[in-house]
């Protein structure tokens, strides 16, 4: 009966719940399904998929853009507040063994501290931790931990540069029906 449960809770969120073109009422639900993990100052885009809602906490005005992959199946994901993720950014807390013969799974928590910017199309696989103010460029991919105020790129993402600019003030929210 459990599984049964569980299965149509993923069913509403990644085919009912993640096509209402009302932000507002998906906040609502975002934020009761995660038991208010996920902040309803926060802003979900439509399409965005999260395959295990439990271990997804995402702080207030960070914006998670349309397409994008959040899954909470094999440890926590910890978004912080005036965090800004681009459309299509998977974001991965299980991935498999390559050297395991039988495919095994292996896990690992994620991190991605207060006023990040994930560039469009990045992946970040389990186990990494992003400090604030960090950039990741477009089309990276983040495993590791990677420094405040940094901004990497690549494939196996690579700290390129620093930031001096820091943003003080508040995201503002998705345009309506995205």
């Amino acid at each position: 009966m459990n599984e049964i449960f569980k299965g149509l809770i993923f069913y509403f969120i990644n085919h009912i719940l993640n096509k209402i073109p009302s932000r507002r009422i998906r906040m609502i639900f975002y934020s009761f399904l995660s038991k208010g993990n996920i902040s309803r100052k926060a802003s979900i885009g439509l399409g965005v998929r999260i395959l295990d809602i439990r271990n997804v906490q995402i702080g207030a005005h960070s914006n998670i853009n349309f397409d994008s992959i959040i899954d909470g199946r094999g440890g926590a994901i910890k978004i912080g507040e005036n965090v800004d993720i681009a459309p299509q950014v998977n974001i991965w807390s299980l991935e498999h063994n390559p050297n395991s013969e039988n495919h095994e799974s292996r896990n690992g928590s994620v991190i991605i501290e207060d006023y990040c910017w994930i560039a469009n199309r990045v992946t970040i696989l389990p186990g990494t931790h992003i400090e604030k103010h960090h950039v990741a460029g477009a089309g990276g991919v983040l495993k590791g931990s990677y420094s405040e105020k940094a901004i990497s790129m690549g494939n196996k993402a690579r700290v390129v540069g620093s930031k001096s600019a820091f943003r003080k003030e508040k995201l503002t929210r998705l345009r309506v029906f995205r």
